[in-house]
């Protein structure tokens, strides 16, 4: 009886249903007809169960206002195109993200996201809020508009692998996690943003809220006008590993590879290559400027890094134990070529 009903519901809407029974429950992949509208595509999404598997036409085009991701599902987008455009002729501008998820266990897989047509900031390509086991896979995402391509607020448990970011030298931010843990991101492209590549930050600094247990690496962090990682306080055990950051720009003198700017604990930055910011690392404790609060860091492991072409290669500033600081950074196996200063200290 359940399968009769779907199929009279897919008739209506004009989809095509295949059900496949895994160890005895039965899972549905739901076929979107190319070019099917928001509204079809959310009555798929109502009726569907946890664990069906919605697929997009092959290279597909979705001219979209934005889809609520409420159900335990895989989006496969099979190269499929989901254009964030639906306020044209709208007289109300749509500020939702093109994808807004709700629920846990959601894959999103093999889309290209196209959020530079909204005519507005803080519209985020894809975000995910008090959700878990969450995976963002092998998507491109042109996002010129938006405040953040990526927003993962309170979520627990996530893979952001092998996605294209490119802000095209207007979008605000790739990736942002806010009061969020057991993140891994590997292997992305992430280049032409206005702000931050990556930022890290617990919840509005709240007490009792952080943001931990991140895995950042093998990715290529490329021409970000200021910070390729930003740390905004409340963030501990970051593992920054084996990433390339690039910033050959005219107009980097305000630019960091990697920020430590607010308070941190256990963080190891090791195997990066940094070539051509303004600083490739910098480290700064005793800073109230951000809501107040001084910046404080414990257990900081620079090693192995290759700093090249950058004005500093490493600027530790107002640090409550400076010569501990170059005690260890000297120690370490870091390689630093063309920088104007190896390692500067301020003041």
């Amino acid at each position: 009886m359940k399968n009769k009903l779907r199929k009279i519901l897919l008739l209506s809407l004009a989809f095509a249903v295949c059900i496949t029974v895994i160890g005895g429950v039965s899972a549905a992949t739901w076929d979107i007809a190319n070019g099917e509208t928001s509204g079809n595509i959310q009555g798929v999404i109502n009726v569907a169960s946890d664990g069906d598997t919605l697929s997009f036409y092959n290279n597909g085009v979705y001219n979209l206002t934005h889809l609520n991701i409420t159900k335990s599902l895989i989006l496969e987008g099979n190269a499929a195109t989901l254009n964030g455009d639906g306020v044209s002729g709208s007289a109300v501008p749509i500020t939702l993200p093109v994808l807004n998820i709700t629920a846990n266990d959601v894959t999103i897989n093999n889309f290209t996201i196209n959020a530079a047509i909204r005519p507005l900031r803080d519209v985020n390509a894809i975000s995910a809020e008090n959700v878990e086991n969450l995976k963002i896979t092998n998507n491109k995402i042109i996002d010129i508009t938006s405040a953040t391509a990526i927003s993962l607020r309170s979520v627990h448990i996530a893979l952001l692998q092998n996605n294209e970011i490119n802000g095209v030298s207007t979008g605000r931010d790739a990736i942002g996690l806010v009061n969020s843990s057991d993140i891994t991101i590997q292997y992305n492209n992430i280049s032409g943003f206005t702000r931050n590549g990556i930022s890290l930050a617990a919840g509005n600094f709240a007490p009792g809220t952080s943001t931990f247990n991140i895995s950042i690496q093998y990715n290529n962090i490329d021409y970000i006008d200021e910070e390729g990682i930003f740390f905004g306080g409340g963030v501990f055990d970051v593992k920054i590993l084996n990433n390339n950051f690039t910033n050959i720009r005219t107009d980097a003198s305000v630019s960091n590879a990697i920020n430590i700017a607010r308070s941190t604990i256990d963080i190891l930055i090791q195997g990066n290559m940094i070539v051509g910011w303004y600083t490739g690392i910098r480290v700064e404790e005793n800073n109230n400027v951000h809501n107040g609060t001084n910046t404080t860091l414990s257990n900081v492991i620079i090693d192995n890094n290759a700093l090249i072409g950058n004005h500093y290669g490493i600027l530790l500033v107002n640090l409550n134990d400076p010569d501990t600081w170059i005690d260890i950074l000297w120690n370490s196996l870091n390689v630093f070529l063309f920088n104007d200063e190896p390692i500067g200290v301020y003041p």
